[in-house]
């Protein structure tokens, strides 16, 4: 069945469906083809794990490889900005530290306030408690009173008549009164106002002690009432801080559980694509160019003259890239070695030394449909061997360096474009021929710009660099 697929999309790229049809040297694609890729994804899959495809087949599937690589890359952003969003949160909550600090602050001296409260309720029961006891030993120090003083009464009673004034004196309703009354009668003795001043005393003091009473269950109802108030305000802060961790940890999970679904995804999405990248034997073309150094370096060259516009300083169908000695240098694109040449030491302005190329590589590609072979020269060291398939931007080259004629450490690139047979003819055609220049001149009649393939490239505008320009 695979063989069948394979076979019936051969047919499609010959039409011109998926592989595009061809105007003058470039490819042109269906605008729509990620679309097709999106809905027919395990169809296209299930073709391009099968093993020995043919050369039109191979370029649709390392366009619906590049399909895949792009989701993952889409994930991969999904991913970072999920780590961006856990950090923000994360952040949120180191900022809302302080306010986290303010409540626990809050409810330290809302717990200290209650146990205040708490102990001048327990003081104030413990008052009531007293004065109480203090009513009752008064009441019955009255009540002692008041009998014996109707014992007198009666006893004068008998030796001096009084029974008609008994009455009449204990119905006094003051001392002033009851004075007024027994010096009326005149009949009582000094012993007798004593004990009547002392109970009338303890009246008295009864009634402030039952006033205290009074205003010591008063303030412990409002200490209650406070104490019920400050418990509510504690339990709001506490809830508040509570709802503020757990929504801190809420959002976290969310985001982690998140960050986990899109990472199998990505994981999946990654076995698939080396899937496809075996069936493909290791080589698949490429979507786009990629510069061939990281950074620190700087264009010290034009193309297509050392000085752009300006004819007299030479033809340089190249991006000449200043950089130091030794810095690693990777493929612009996926494709094979097809020439290394080493031997030439520390270089100078005229020196031969390989054609004054000093040591260099050269690998052919395929990029979106179009053959180029790519030229790195003035190296220092080579990593590489004919027949070797490199990636883009994967594994070293060789080391920048000075070597040949040059006039100090730099990268030459030279980007040449061969046309749209397909990289495995554009290889067996270049070794056919086994030389670099291919049957070229080295004039500007052989630029892209004024001829079709095969012709020189404005490296610089390739890789998307400007002449002087730093990176």
């Amino acid at each position: 069945m695979k063989k069948l697929l394979a076979v019936i999309l051969s047919l499609s790229c010959i039409l011109g469906c998926f592989c595009g049809a061809k105007n003058g040297d470039k490819f042109v694609y269906h605008a729509d083809e990620n679309d097709e890729f999106e809905a027919n994804e395990d169809y296209y899959w299930q073709l391009c794990t099968t093993r020995g495809l043919d050369e039109a087949t191979t370029r649709m599937c390392a366009r619906f490889r590049a399909y895949e690589d792009s989701k993952r890359q889409s994930i991969e952003g999904n991913i970072r900005d999920l780590n961006n969003q856990i950090a923000d949160i994360k952040a949120n909550i180191m900022s809302q530290g302080q306010r986290l600090n303010d409540i626990n602050n809050t409810i330290a001296s809302v717990e200290k306030q209650i146990k205040g409260i708490e102990i001048e309720i327990k003081t104030i029961e413990e008052n009531i408690d007293d004065i109480t006891n203090q009513i009752i030993e008064r009441e019955q120090k009255i009540e002692e009173l008041n009998d014996g003083i109707k014992t007198r009464m009666v006893a004068l009673q008998s030796t001096m008549s009084l029974n008609t004034y008994i009455s009449f004196i204990m119905g006094a309703n003051s001392f002033v009164d009851l004075l007024r009354r027994v010096n009326a009668i005149n009949q009582f003795t000094s012993y007798d106002v004593s004990k009547i001043r002392q109970m009338e005393e303890e009246k008295v003091l009864l009634q402030k002690d039952k006033e205290e009473l009074q205003a010591q269950k008063d303030e412990q109802v409002k200490k209650r009432a406070e104490l019920e108030a400050y418990k509510q305000d504690l339990n709001v802060l506490r809830q508040q801080a509570e709802e503020l961790i757990a929504e801190y940890h809420r959002q976290v999970r969310l985001l982690d559980e998140a960050k986990m679904a899109q990472q199998l995804d990505m994981s999946a999405l990654e076995d698939k694509i080396a899937e496809i990248d075996d069936a493909l034997s290791g080589y698949y073309p490429s979507p786009g160019f990629a510069r061939p150094l990281s950074g620190g370096y700087w264009i010290s060259s034009g193309c297509y003259y050392y000085v752009p516009g300006v004819p007299s300083s030479g033809f340089h169908p190249a991006a000449d890239m200043a950089v130091g000695v030794g810095t690693p240098l990777y493929a612009v694109a996926n494709g094979y070695v097809v020439a290394t040449r080493g031997g030439c030491g520390y270089g100078w302005m005229g020196n031969s030394c390989n054609g004054g190329f000093g040591n260099y590589v050269v690998y052919m590609i395929e990029v979106n449909g179009i053959s180029y072979f790519v030229i790195n020269a003035h190296l220092s060291a080579i990593y590489v061997s004919v027949g070797d398939v490199v990636h883009q931007g994967q594994e070293a080259l060789g080391l920048t360096g000075s070597s040949g004629s040059s006039s100090g450490p730099h990268l030459h690139v030279e980007i040449i474009r061969f046309g749209t047979m397909g990289i495995k003819a554009a290889v067996r055609e270049y070794s056919s021929v086994g030389q670099i220049y291919y049957t070229m001149g080295r004039n500007i009649n052989w630029a892209c710009a004024y001829r079709g393939a095969p012709c020189y490239e404005n490296a610089l505008e390739m890789l998307g660099l400007v002449y002087q320009g730093g990176y």
